[in-house]
Protein backbone atom coordinates (compact mmCIF):
# COMPACT_ATOMS: atom_id res chain seq x y z
CA UNK A 1 0.00 0.00 0.00
CA UNK A 2 1.18 3.50 -1.16
CA UNK A 3 1.53 5.40 2.63
CA UNK A 4 2.48 8.32 0.80
CA UNK A 5 -1.23 8.57 -0.97
CA UNK A 6 -2.20 12.07 -1.01
CA UNK A 7 -5.75 13.31 -0.77
CA UNK A 8 -7.79 16.64 -0.54
CA UNK A 9 -6.23 19.33 1.76
CA UNK A 10 -2.68 17.51 1.62
CA UNK A 11 -4.21 14.55 4.25
CA UNK A 12 -1.97 11.53 3.96
CA UNK A 13 -3.47 8.12 3.89
CA UNK A 14 -2.22 7.46 7.29
CA UNK A 15 -3.98 10.44 8.51
CA UNK A 16 -7.43 9.79 6.89
CA UNK A 17 -7.01 6.29 8.73
CA UNK A 18 -6.71 8.33 12.34
CA UNK A 19 -9.49 10.67 11.32
CA UNK A 20 -11.62 7.15 10.23
CA UNK A 21 -10.69 5.56 13.36
CA UNK A 22 -11.90 8.33 16.00
CA UNK A 23 -15.16 8.23 14.34
CA UNK A 24 -15.48 4.48 14.05
CA UNK A 25 -14.18 4.49 17.84
CA UNK A 26 -16.90 6.94 18.48
CA UNK A 27 -19.91 5.23 16.69
CA UNK A 28 -18.29 1.63 18.50
CA UNK A 29 -19.06 3.65 21.97
CA UNK A 30 -22.55 4.90 20.88
CA UNK A 31 -23.95 1.37 19.91
CA UNK A 32 -21.91 -0.25 22.73
CA UNK A 33 -23.46 2.45 25.45
CA UNK A 34 -27.04 1.20 23.98
CA UNK A 35 -26.40 -2.12 24.42
CA UNK A 36 -24.44 -2.08 27.72
CA UNK A 37 -26.60 0.58 29.32
CA UNK A 38 -29.40 1.83 27.97
CA UNK A 39 -31.02 -1.09 26.29
CA UNK A 40 -30.99 -3.12 29.75
CA UNK A 41 -31.84 -0.45 31.97
CA UNK A 42 -35.26 -1.84 32.99
CA UNK A 43 -33.66 -5.30 33.70
CA UNK A 44 -30.70 -4.32 35.36
CA UNK A 45 -32.24 -2.25 38.70
CA UNK A 46 -29.67 0.96 39.50
CA UNK A 47 -26.46 -0.88 40.69
CA UNK A 48 -26.38 -3.30 37.78
CA UNK A 49 -26.87 -0.17 35.73
CA UNK A 50 -24.25 1.19 37.46
CA UNK A 51 -22.11 -1.27 36.85
CA UNK A 52 -22.56 -1.71 33.03
CA UNK A 53 -21.83 1.96 32.87
CA UNK A 54 -18.21 1.23 34.73
CA UNK A 55 -17.58 -1.38 32.28
CA UNK A 56 -18.85 0.69 29.34
CA UNK A 57 -16.11 3.12 30.51
CA UNK A 58 -13.03 0.83 31.28
CA UNK A 59 -13.85 -0.24 27.12
CA UNK A 60 -14.13 3.32 25.51
CA UNK A 61 -10.82 4.28 27.73
CA UNK A 62 -9.18 0.81 26.66
CA UNK A 63 -10.13 1.90 22.87
CA UNK A 64 -8.59 5.43 24.15
CA UNK A 65 -5.48 3.90 25.19
CA UNK A 66 -5.01 2.18 22.34
CA UNK A 67 -5.32 5.19 19.81
CA UNK A 68 -2.98 6.89 21.69
CA UNK A 69 -0.40 4.08 21.46
CA UNK A 70 -0.79 3.76 17.79
CA UNK A 71 -0.53 7.56 17.35
CA UNK A 72 2.51 8.04 19.04
CA UNK A 73 3.96 5.20 16.92
CA UNK A 74 3.08 6.55 13.77
CA UNK A 75 3.23 10.20 14.79
CA UNK A 76 6.02 10.08 17.60
CA UNK A 77 7.57 14.02 16.60
CA UNK A 78 4.09 15.34 16.48
CA UNK A 79 2.85 13.41 19.62
CA UNK A 80 5.74 14.86 21.97
CA UNK A 81 4.50 18.63 20.77
CA UNK A 82 1.27 18.04 22.82
CA UNK A 83 1.69 15.03 25.38
CA UNK A 84 2.52 17.89 28.18
CA UNK A 85 0.10 19.84 30.40
CA UNK A 86 0.40 22.87 28.12
CA UNK A 87 1.36 26.47 28.77
CA UNK A 88 -1.32 28.07 30.75
CA UNK A 89 0.59 31.80 30.07
CA UNK A 90 -0.34 31.35 26.38
CA UNK A 91 -3.03 33.86 25.25
CA UNK A 92 -5.30 32.74 22.64
CA UNK A 93 -6.41 33.72 19.67
CA UNK A 94 -9.67 35.99 19.88
CA UNK A 95 -13.54 34.28 19.52
CA UNK A 96 -15.74 37.37 19.71
CA UNK A 97 -18.44 34.84 19.59
CA UNK A 98 -17.60 33.08 22.65
CA UNK A 99 -16.29 36.37 24.51
CA UNK A 100 -12.34 35.18 24.11
CA UNK A 101 -10.60 38.81 23.75
CA UNK A 102 -7.24 37.17 23.52
CA UNK A 103 -6.04 40.08 25.65
CA UNK A 104 -6.23 37.22 28.61
CA UNK A 105 -3.83 33.91 28.53
CA UNK A 106 -5.17 30.68 28.88
CA UNK A 107 -4.64 30.91 32.53
CA UNK A 108 -7.60 33.23 33.36
CA UNK A 109 -9.86 31.79 30.03
CA UNK A 110 -9.61 28.31 31.32
CA UNK A 111 -10.98 29.03 35.17
CA UNK A 112 -13.67 31.05 32.95
CA UNK A 113 -14.45 28.01 30.50
CA UNK A 114 -14.11 25.74 33.29
CA UNK A 115 -16.88 27.45 35.65
CA UNK A 116 -18.84 28.39 32.88
CA UNK A 117 -19.15 24.61 31.34
CA UNK A 118 -19.37 23.06 35.10
CA UNK A 119 -22.66 26.04 34.83
CA UNK A 120 -23.83 24.88 31.80
CA UNK A 121 -24.09 21.29 33.14
CA UNK A 122 -25.87 22.14 36.56
CA UNK A 123 -28.56 23.87 34.66
CA UNK A 124 -28.53 21.46 31.81
CA UNK A 125 -28.72 19.09 34.43
CA UNK A 126 -31.68 20.25 36.06
CA UNK A 127 -34.04 21.10 32.84
CA UNK A 128 -33.29 18.10 31.52
CA UNK A 129 -32.42 15.37 34.09
CA UNK A 130 -33.97 16.69 37.34
CA UNK A 131 -36.91 18.16 35.10
CA UNK A 132 -37.07 21.37 38.06
CA UNK A 133 -37.23 18.82 41.16
CA UNK A 134 -33.71 18.50 42.72
CA UNK A 135 -33.75 15.52 44.55
CA UNK A 136 -32.56 14.69 48.45
CA UNK A 137 -29.36 15.51 49.61
CA UNK A 138 -28.79 12.18 50.70
CA UNK A 139 -29.13 11.12 47.33
CA UNK A 140 -26.80 13.99 45.56
CA UNK A 141 -23.91 13.41 47.97
CA UNK A 142 -23.20 10.00 47.40
CA UNK A 143 -23.38 10.44 43.59
CA UNK A 144 -20.97 13.50 43.41
CA UNK A 145 -18.43 10.65 44.54
CA UNK A 146 -19.26 7.68 42.01
CA UNK A 147 -19.71 10.66 39.24
CA UNK A 148 -16.10 12.26 39.83
CA UNK A 149 -14.52 8.37 38.87
CA UNK A 150 -17.28 7.90 35.94
CA UNK A 151 -16.40 11.79 34.49
CA UNK A 152 -12.34 11.19 35.12
CA UNK A 153 -12.51 8.00 32.72
CA UNK A 154 -15.05 9.74 30.22
CA UNK A 155 -13.07 12.98 29.67
CA UNK A 156 -9.74 11.07 29.51
CA UNK A 157 -11.47 9.26 26.48
CA UNK A 158 -13.16 11.64 24.93
CA UNK A 159 -9.96 14.04 25.21
CA UNK A 160 -7.81 11.66 23.52
CA UNK A 161 -10.10 10.19 20.81
CA UNK A 162 -12.25 13.50 19.67
CA UNK A 163 -9.70 16.31 20.13
CA UNK A 164 -5.79 15.28 21.43
CA UNK A 165 -6.22 12.57 18.28
CA UNK A 166 -7.62 14.66 15.76
CA UNK A 167 -5.09 17.44 16.58
CA UNK A 168 -2.03 15.76 16.80
CA UNK A 169 -3.10 13.51 13.37
CA UNK A 170 -3.88 17.18 11.18
CA UNK A 171 -1.19 19.77 13.00
CA UNK A 172 0.54 21.16 9.83
CA UNK A 173 -1.82 19.55 7.83
CA UNK A 174 -5.03 21.78 7.36
CA UNK A 175 -5.81 24.93 9.13
CA UNK A 176 -6.74 25.04 12.90
CA UNK A 177 -10.07 26.24 12.21
CA UNK A 178 -10.67 23.40 10.23
CA UNK A 179 -9.27 20.63 13.24
CA UNK A 180 -11.92 22.98 15.54
CA UNK A 181 -14.26 22.12 13.26
CA UNK A 182 -13.92 18.36 12.62
CA UNK A 183 -13.46 17.92 16.66
CA UNK A 184 -16.31 19.71 17.40
CA UNK A 185 -18.57 17.14 14.76
CA UNK A 186 -16.79 14.31 16.71
CA UNK A 187 -17.79 15.09 19.88
CA UNK A 188 -21.40 16.59 18.96
CA UNK A 189 -22.73 13.50 16.84
CA UNK A 190 -22.53 10.94 19.67
CA UNK A 191 -23.88 12.83 22.64
CA UNK A 192 -27.11 13.93 20.36
CA UNK A 193 -27.71 9.86 20.53
CA UNK A 194 -25.60 9.18 23.71
CA UNK A 195 -28.22 9.28 26.81
CA UNK A 196 -29.42 11.77 27.73
CA UNK A 197 -28.83 13.18 24.35
CA UNK A 198 -30.84 15.10 22.12
CA UNK A 199 -30.51 18.46 20.54
CA UNK A 200 -29.54 20.90 23.18
CA UNK A 201 -26.56 18.37 24.43
CA UNK A 202 -25.41 18.31 20.63
CA UNK A 203 -25.02 21.72 20.74
CA UNK A 204 -23.21 21.94 23.63
CA UNK A 205 -21.15 19.63 23.14
CA UNK A 206 -20.08 21.33 19.80
CA UNK A 207 -18.74 24.10 21.36
CA UNK A 208 -17.15 22.41 23.96
CA UNK A 209 -15.69 20.39 21.21
CA UNK A 210 -14.46 23.70 19.26
CA UNK A 211 -13.05 25.11 22.41
CA UNK A 212 -11.12 22.66 23.80
CA UNK A 213 -9.55 21.45 20.79
CA UNK A 214 -8.48 25.41 20.84
CA UNK A 215 -7.35 25.13 24.16
CA UNK A 216 -5.24 21.77 23.01
CA UNK A 217 -3.70 23.37 19.89
CA UNK A 218 -2.52 26.85 21.60
CA UNK A 219 -1.41 25.47 24.78
CA UNK A 220 0.50 22.61 23.41
CA UNK A 221 -1.16 20.36 26.04
CA UNK A 222 -4.21 18.63 27.56
CA UNK A 223 -4.60 19.89 30.80
CA UNK A 224 -7.37 22.37 30.20
CA UNK A 225 -9.24 20.22 27.64
CA UNK A 226 -9.42 17.58 30.23
CA UNK A 227 -10.25 19.58 33.17
CA UNK A 228 -12.74 21.55 31.55
CA UNK A 229 -14.65 17.98 30.26
CA UNK A 230 -14.04 16.60 33.67
CA UNK A 231 -16.19 19.29 35.67
CA UNK A 232 -18.88 19.05 32.62
CA UNK A 233 -18.97 15.24 32.98
CA UNK A 234 -18.99 14.73 36.82
CA UNK A 235 -21.98 17.96 37.29
CA UNK A 236 -23.84 15.18 34.47
CA UNK A 237 -22.91 11.83 36.22
CA UNK A 238 -23.50 13.32 39.46
CA UNK A 239 -27.31 14.55 37.99
CA UNK A 240 -27.99 10.85 36.28
CA UNK A 241 -26.93 9.12 39.51
CA UNK A 242 -28.91 10.97 42.16
CA UNK A 243 -31.93 10.61 40.62
CA UNK A 244 -31.08 6.90 40.06
CA UNK A 245 -30.63 6.67 43.79
CA UNK A 246 -27.14 5.44 44.07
Amino acid sequence: MNKTLQFNGGIGLRQWIFIVGAFGMMTVAVIAHYLMVVGNTANLGQYGALNAELWYQVVVAGMALIYLIALKSIHPLKYRLFDKGGSSNVYPAPVLALGISGNQSWRVVGRVSLIGCGLIAAFYAYVSIWHRVIPPLEQIIPAIGVGALLAGVSAFAVTAITRFGIIVTLYDTVPPRVIYLLTAILYAVPQYYLFPGGFVRAVIAGVMGWLLAKSIFETRGAAWAWSIQFVYDWVVYAALLAVMGI
